[in-house]
């Protein structure tokens, strides 16, 4: 492997990495309202059983740390057995989100780079769960994921008619402007 090879090798294993945080940064910034609340479900063994757990398959670097920021956020969903509405709602949007069309990196040259999607297996690590589970998570959230790019389509265009909107009153008050102190230059 010469040099640009191995460069472009880990420019793609760099932004695949970049590209997994800043999917789950959509889901656990600071202010997100899902985020779970009320631990009175959760024990402090059914934590460090989790985290145990996590720790024997010897995950990426990556992975753990995409781990705890979801065990922060969403700790009952993460450490309870079954797997809860909120956690397969998580798995099928991560897994979405992380598709090279709907990267949290926007660059041309990051999606030219092999921008890929995370892998069932990856998502097994990180959420503790089977393939099987991951991909029953992925199928069940479809739907979802579906209302959810219309929801966004709607609003781009909402918010596209807002701008021309805002433009135009704008443009408006310009000419306004300018003919008010062309009149008075007069």
């Amino acid at each position: 492997m010469d040099e640009h090879e191995l460069l472009k090798s880990i420019t793609k294993k760099l932004l695949n990495n970049v590209n997994q945080i800043s999917v789950c940064g959509v889901f656990t910034e600071a202010n997100n309202p899902i985020k779970e609340t009320d631990l009175s479900t959760l024990t402090t063994q059914e934590v460090l059983d989790k985290m145990n757990s996590h720790l024997t398959q010897e995950p990426s670097d990556v992975n753990s740390l995409v781990f705890l920021k979801y065990m922060v956020s969403f700790p009952v969903s993460m450490c309870k057995r079954d797997v809860s509405p909120m956690l397969s709602l998580l798995i099928g949007f991560h897994y979405r989100l992380s598709f090279p069309e709907n990267s949290m990196i926007t660059s041309k040259e990051s999606k030219d780079s092999g921008l890929e999607k995370i892998s069932y297996e990856d998502l097994a690590e990180i959420f503790g769960r089977s393939k099987a589970t991951i991909s029953d998570c992925v199928n069940k959230t479809e739907g979802l994921w579906k209302e959810f790019l219309e929801e966004m389509k709607q609003q781009e265009a909402i918010d596209a008619e807002a701008k021309a909107q805002l433009l135009a009153e704008r443009k408006e008050q310009l000419k306004t402007e300018q003919e008010t102190k062309e009149g008075t230059n007069e």
